[in-house]
């Protein structure tokens, strides 16, 4: 925008003047009007037409439209921020229910570990719920590799060397309009 704006200087000031010097001197024979000679010769550009107007015009336009595209630039930019947010929400809260669906399978596979040691239920039902409780745990892993990934998404935007973590959770947004 700087740059823009100094061509709008640029545009009011008239192009400069040429200055030429030339001069010669007789070494033999008879001057026609003196032994030295010095000639100088001026050259000055008018703009006519309304050329500076013109320039000024187009330059302040440009102006217009650096100020736009920056603009743009930076409401795309509090776009993708604002999404790579999002997607860290919605990673962590995955992570949060996973965790808690874990907590509450692990209570439930005490249970039936228990009921199978007392004969109440089959090594079936034991090795069903190892079953369930590996799958959760996998689904855990990758719902927290999806929070970490997101994370680093959205650090990327903001782009700031200080920030290492941006834990951000939905109570932690000015207004969030997302489903659960």
């Amino acid at each position: 925008i700087g740059a823009s704006r100094f061509d709008v200087l640029t545009a009011r000031i008239w192009p400069n003047p040429q200055l030429q010097v030339s001069g010669s001197t007789t070494v033999q024979g008879d001057p026609g009007g003196g032994r030295t000679a010095i000639g100088a010769q001026l050259a000055f550009t008018l703009p006519i037409f309304g050329q500076v107007s013109r320039r000024i015009d187009a330059a302040e336009a440009n102006v217009h439209v650096t100020e736009s595209n920056i603009a743009a630039a930076l409401w795309q930019r509090a776009s993708d921020i604002r999404h790579a947010m999002l997607d860290r929400i919605f990673a962590d809260a995955r992570a949060r229910m996973l965790t808690t669906n874990l907590n509450e399978l692990m209570a439930f596979h005490t249970i039936v570990e228990t009921r199978a040691r007392d004969g109440a239920n089959s090594q079936y039902d034991v090795l069903r719920v190892d079953n369930a409780v590996a799958t959760l745990r996998a689904a855990l892993s990758d719902a927290e590799i999806e929070r970490d990934r997101a994370e680093t998404i959205l650090l990327s935007f903001i782009a700031d060397p200080s920030l290492h973590a941006a834990p951000i959770s939905r109570e932690g947004l000015g207004r969030f309009d997302g489903p659960d």
